[in-house]
């Protein structure tokens, strides 16, 4: 082992119901007003933060509060944050969540004091000199989590098998639950990748057309992406696709440099390790058969064995329809989309550095040609 000395200084206090002393350690800690940052309402309905604020109450110490933060947050969050900071006169951030939550406060912390943009401090313009005192209630909740799955092992269908490509979230329907979570997984997934060991590449994607109604598809795609959240889209000529991508032929492209590609089966390996190292109990060989209520709980009947539980999270895939229809959630009807797809020689990878996409259509996904990440180009 290497030698080190570590200088933290940082109370840390551990241990069951310890949030009833938040308020007593804020007030020791010179604290006059609080700003409690938090996300959605799992903090509220487990009477956590109910908790946090009765204990600034007893000890004397004022508070506002911003809620509404979300996983891989978003740069609004912090300027509201750093507005309602100013406003009440803050001195000192309670974020109580996990890390999004806690990320959002300490910008904000930093932001109050600064004249300029806090983004300064993430691309080198600026270093923080001096924030206001962060406290942080960190939330974690005792779960039994277990995971059915009616095949061998994970990876045996559509996790595994699929085009590899991790979208920009451009070219869902705006406002749709599947945009949204598109452009925030597009955006958590470097990190993510770091985190979890698997590898992911940002190299971009272009779609490519040649005739007037490809254009404008392509700028009615730029138009949807941008209300979807979608970064950095743009309309490329002929000269500047042939210079990202020397093999396309087009007229112009859509460039989308968020776009990237991963390995499916290496990522849906790496979530399932993370889930189990954290707890989740994996039963695999367990197709569902049938789903019914008895007293507050679910009971569910497998190919193999039976289970009871409180909550069902239905990700089963293509066969998401069937535990719906089994949960007395009718009407969902799954259309798969079928692909083949051709794998090309390793000497061909070099020679594609991005995705080549046709222009989009309501109809039909159309033929691409995607590298991966081994080296090799799927045409399909």
């Amino acid at each position: 082992m290497n030698n080190f000395v570590l200088y933290s200084p940082t109370e840390f206090v551990f241990g069951k119901n310890t949030e009833v002393q938040v308020g007593a350690l804020a007030r020791k800690y010179g604290a006059q007003k609080v700003m409690i940052v938090y996300g959605g309402g799992s903090v509220v309905c487990s009477g956590l933060l109910g908790r946090v604020k009765q204990s600034l109450q007893e000890a004397g110490v004022a508070y506002c509060e911003m809620g509404g933060v979300r996983p891989n947050p978003v740069d609004g969050k912090v300027y509201e944050g750093i507005r309602l900071c100013r406003r009440e006169q803050v001195d000192m951030m309670l974020p109580v969540g996990g890390g999004s939550v806690i990320d959002t406060a300490k910008a904000i912390a930093a932001g109050v004091l600064y004249d300029g943009d806090f983004w300064d401090f993430f691309i080198g313009r600026a270093k923080v000199e001096k924030a206001l005192k962060v406290a942080v209630v960190l939330t974690r909740f005792k779960l039994k989590i277990g995971v059915l799955e009616k095949n061998l092992d994970v990876c045996y269908e559509t996790s595994g098998r699929n085009s590899a490509v991790v979208h920009g979230g451009f070219a869902y329907d705006e406002g749709t639950l599947k945009a949204r979570l598109c452009v925030e997984g597009n955006r958590e997934m470097t990190k993510l990748s770091q985190e979890l060991d698997f590898t992911f590449l940002r190299c971009g994607k272009v779609l490519v057309g040649k005739t007037e109604d490809d254009l404008a598809a392509l700028k009615r795609t730029i138009a949807q992406g941008e209300r979807n959240g979608a970064a950095n889209l743009k309309l490329i000529d002929k000269e500047e696709l042939h210079r990202l991508v020397p093999a396309a032929v087009g007229e112009f492209a859509m460039y989308s440099p968020n776009s990237g590609i991963l390995d499916p089966f290496g990522y849906t390996i790496a979530l399932a390790e993370n889930a189990a190292q954290n707890g989740a109990r994996y039963f695999f060989d367990q197709e569902v058969t049938s789903i019914s209520r008895q007293d507050g709980f679910y009971q569910i009947t497998t190919s193999h064995g039976a289970f009871r539980t409180r909550w069902i999270v239905n990700s089963a895939g293509l066969g998401c329809g069937k535990i719906s229809d089994m949960l007395g959630i009718s009407g969902y009807h799954v259309i798969g989309s079928k692909g083949d797809y051709i794998i090309l020689d390793r000497r061909t990878g070099s020679k594609l550095p991005m995705p080549i996409y046709p222009v989009p259509s309501n109809t039909y996904m159309g033929i691409h040609v995607t590298p991966t990440v081994d080296g090799n180009v799927t045409v399909g």
